[in-house]
């Protein structure tokens, strides 16, 4: 695919994405926003979003409490029993106050049909707070994934804007207010048949990130990538019916397989690629590990009941830390990987501080004057009262003299501040290469320079090394 057309797939992805977000937050307003309120059915499933073996894969799901009064207690409901909805959509749904909803009552081997009616209850902050959460984390996705695409080209780039956007689908992970329909169904097909794909781009960009040496950890992780492409793809393929209404009972094992084997080969590469780098890629690569680590971490503890604290209601301490960690993963690898080449972060974090120091030693040194003038200028003098008269050209001249003097501190202001925010290897910057020289550029070598690298333009199912001469 060549580099306009993957550009033009890339804008096509991400406006379909954002109509879909667009067409959920449309219906979601009038709830969140206006309201104040949703339709509940009065029940806790044990597997509401399918992140657990019990219910992943499929949909008869198993009733945690049922909340008395309320229309599923009323109709017989007990924790243990198992539900089905008629319409499997309705797994994901927040039902509208006055909404019927149709399902089947499993106990004990029987089985009853219950046509139901949501009641009105109060929207809880642990709802406002997961939802406007997933909201944050899309948008900067999609930016990101059209950053990374117009202003970067090869595989490893490639795999890491398609990553962002299916980032951005995790605004349809647990709950959508959009009714059962073609929208919803085709949001929730988008978020669940590209979850392992989120892995497999991670993967392919922790391996092509940069030219390298083959070393072992390299050549390992060459011969069990085409086995993981494999069980990613098998995964996505087999997802695809859990996301369309479809028994898929093992879905979660090869779920599972695909997170930890690509976590596994993402860390090795990324530090076996900070072992053999210096400088500034070697900094960028402790950023990547970082930023996966407090992205990764949070999801896990996540999935650990002993930790699961609620505050607020039903506000789960592991789900904002979850977020939070999500946003910090972004920050991170907007770092480490859009600085210099997408945006000059250091530019704009240098000159902010360094112009943010010097206003404020101008606004010292202009008080200053101000408070001489009021000092030693007596009140009622001729000299005050002549200067007064000639404020303007005073004015210039005390403008001209400051304005010379912090010429001379503003370029010594530069180097303290770069040296504080990015440390001394960075003023080492224009020297620091791979071993053997690499330039910037992660598809090319540097001049006078050649080793074995894991070429960015082989096949990705391949992953190849072969020696490249510059």
């Amino acid at each position: 695919m060549s580099t306009k057309v993957w550009r033009a797939f890339v804008c096509v992805l991400v406006v379909l994405t954002s109509i879909l977000m667009v067409s959920e937050f449309s219906y979601a307003i009038k709830p969140l926003l206006i309201d104040g309120q949703q339709g509940s059915l009065g029940m806790t499933l044990v597997d509401p979003i399918g992140a657990t073996a019990q219910g992943q894969g499929t949909y008869r799901l198993r009733v945690s409490s049922a909340e008395p009064g309320l229309p599923m207690a009323t109709a017989g409901a007990h924790p243990g029993d198992f539900i089905e909805f008629d319409d499997y959509e309705n797994r994901w749904r927040k039902f509208m106050p006055g909404e019927r909803v149709d399902l089947t009552l499993y106990q004990g081997g029987q089985a009853r049909r219950l046509s139901l009616v949501a009641v009105p209850v109060a929207i809880t902050v642990g709802d406002y707070f997961d939802y406007g959460g997933r909201f944050l984390l899309a948008l900067p996705a999609l930016l990101f994934a059209v950053m990374i695409a117009f202003r970067q080209d090869g595989r490893s780039y490639r795999a890491l804007s398609t990553t962002f956007i299916t980032l951005s689908l995790i605004y349809f992970y647990n709950f959508n207010y959009s009714p059962a329909g073609a929208t919803l169904r085709l949001s929730k097909f988008a978020n669940i048949a590209s979850y392992a794909i989120i892995w497999y781009g991670c993967v392919v960009f922790a391996l092509l990130f940069q030219p390298y040496p083959a070393s072992t950890a390299r050549i390992w992780l060459r011969r069990v990538f085409p086995w993981y492409r494999g069980l990613a793809y098998l995964t996505t393929a087999y997802s695809i019916g859990f996301a369309l209404g479809r028994e898929t009972p093992w879905l979660w094992l090869g779920t599972l397989l695909v997170v930890i084997l690509g976590l596994v080969m993402m860390f090795v590469s990324l530090v076996d690629g900070w072992r053999h780098t210096t400088g500034e890629v070697r900094q960028r690569h402790l950023w990547l590990l970082w930023a996966f680590a407090v992205g990764v971490v949070p999801g896990f503890l996540n999935m650990v009941p002993a930790l699961d604290a609620k505050v607020q209601d039903d506000l789960r301490v592991t789900v904002m830390i979850y977020f939070v960690g999500q946003l910090l993963m972004f920050g991170g690898l907007a770092y480490a990987v859009l600085r210099y080449r997408v945006f000059d972060f250091d530019f704009a974090a240098s000159r902010a501080l360094v112009f943010a120091v010097a206003s404020l030693l101008l606004l010292c040194v202009f008080g200053m004057i101000e408070w001489i003038y009021s000092t030693v200028l007596p009140g009622d003098g001729g000299v005050r009262r002549a200067v007064e008269k000639s404020s303007l050209v005073v004015d210039a001249i005390v403008v001209a003299i400051v304005s010379f003097a912090m010429r001379k501190v503003h370029r010594r202001l530069e180097v303290w501040v770069q040296r504080f925010l990015f440390g001394s290897w960075q003023v080492a910057r224009d020297g620091s290469t791979l071993r053997p020289a690499h330039s910037e550029d992660d598809n090319s070598l540097a001049a006078g320079g050649w080793a074995p690298p894991l070429s960015a333009d082989c096949d990705a199912g391949s992953l190849s090394a072969a020696p490249v001469k510059s």
